[in-house]
């Protein structure tokens, strides 16, 4: 009776074998297997490495490890990689900035990311920028995807942001995310976009955003901001402030400027567009004020009145309505037609525009 080795094993069970294996591991027990069907196994599956799940003593001998030849051949097949608040991260992010002074060693550590995930972002305000996220967006130029997740808009999420922008730190994805929202006063001396370098992101198609006032949209949309971009998200933490503190305060002063959007504003590109905790009055002036010919969904979460924060108009009960019109259809309207949906009680409104000879 022969024998069964790993060898003799079809890819499939393989691949189901590796599924089980973090990338690190997976790496360290076979990549020196001198076997060229498991090697372009390997080769042709993503790899992700999430530091946090590393043993402290483990990510150290890595690092030290940087220049095997086994070790940069695992750093080649890196697609992914995620950080957590945690000290091997830290010791990763200081290995990180050593490196910058060596172009060699820098070239090794990571030279393929396409994906950076970055939780508990609210712990990295300090040695995140530089470090990390300049040497990516511009040295390796090799990173796709940009997701922050932060637990709150605080002081460290406008802090980030603002450094985001004065680098110009722009890659094709970009989320930053925000799991809870305002949960606290409200802190007027955070800083806004408004009080920010001008934005100028030329390489995002994609991006999700949370901003302190829905005056701030005008500078996402302004003519040049975003050049490229084709999907926005975006919500305004404003209104989720007041909510749990004051049921009665009026938001009726946080508005667009209809003036400023048809004058800078440009939405030629943009194919959908998201907006969360935003008035009713914000978002007609910005239908009738925003040319946006491509834009193909258009989705409103949590929609508000114009007097009362307390209000909502959408989100009351959890139901959704898609509206399909012409591109050509008058712009007024459309607006009308929207004050008519909003008056019921939705969570999402979704809008479809009809090219003239297919649907999009």
């Amino acid at each position: 009776m022969s024998k069964s080795t790993l060898e003799s094993l079809p890819n499939e069970l393989l691949l189901m074998i590796f599924g089980y294996l973090s990338s690190f591991d997976l790496c360290q027990a076979f990549l020196d297997v001198k076997n060229a069907r498991i090697e372009h196994l390997l080769t042709s599956i993503r790899h992700t490495l999430d530091v946090s799940s590393m043993h402290y003593d483990q990510l150290r001998q890595f690092l030290s490890n940087i220049n095997n030849d086994t070790t940069k051949h695992f750093t080649a097949l890196i697609d992914t990689v995620v950080f957590r608040h945690s000290p091997g991260c830290m010791m990763f992010l200081d290995y990180w900035e050593k490196a910058l002074n060596d172009t060699a060693l820098f070239n090794m550590l990571l030279p393929s990311i396409k994906q950076l995930l970055i939780l508990n972002a609210d712990y990295y305000q300090y040695g995140l920028i530089d470090p990390l996220l300049i040497s990516l967006a511009f040295h390796n130029n090799t990173l796709q995807r940009l997701n922050l997740i932060f637990d709150t808009p605080t002081y460290s999420y406008s802090s980030i942001l603002s450094d985001l922008v004065l680098h110009h730190i722009s890659v094709h994805t970009m989320i930053l995310e925000v799991e809870k929202g305002h949960e606290f006063d409200p802190d007027d001396g955070l800083e806004d976009l408004h009080k920010m370098q001008q934005l100028y992101w030329p390489n995002t198609v994609q991006l999700t955003l949370s901003i302190q006032h829905s005056s701030e949209l005008m500078l996402l949309l302004q003519r040049g901001a975003l050049p490229m971009i084709e999907h926005l998200n975006v919500t305004n933490e404003e209104i989720r402030t007041v909510l749990p503190l004051d049921r009665h305060k009026s938001v009726g002063n946080i508005q667009l400027c209809e003036n400023d959007l048809r004058q800078i504003g440009d939405g030629t590109r943009l194919r959908s567009l998201l907006l969360r905790y935003f008035t009713l009055t914000d978002v007609i002036i910005l239908i009738g004020s925003l040319s946006m010919p491509l834009l193909e969904q258009l989705i409103l979460v949590d929609l508000y009145d114009h007097i009362h924060a307390s209000n909502p108009i959408i989100g009351i009960r959890r139901r959704s309505l898609e509206l399909t019109c012409n591109q050509m259809d008058n712009t007024d309207q459309l607006v009308k037609t929207l004050q008519v949906i909003t008056s019921s009680h939705l969570n999402e409104f979704h809008l479809t525009y009809l090219h003239e000879y297919n649907i999009v």
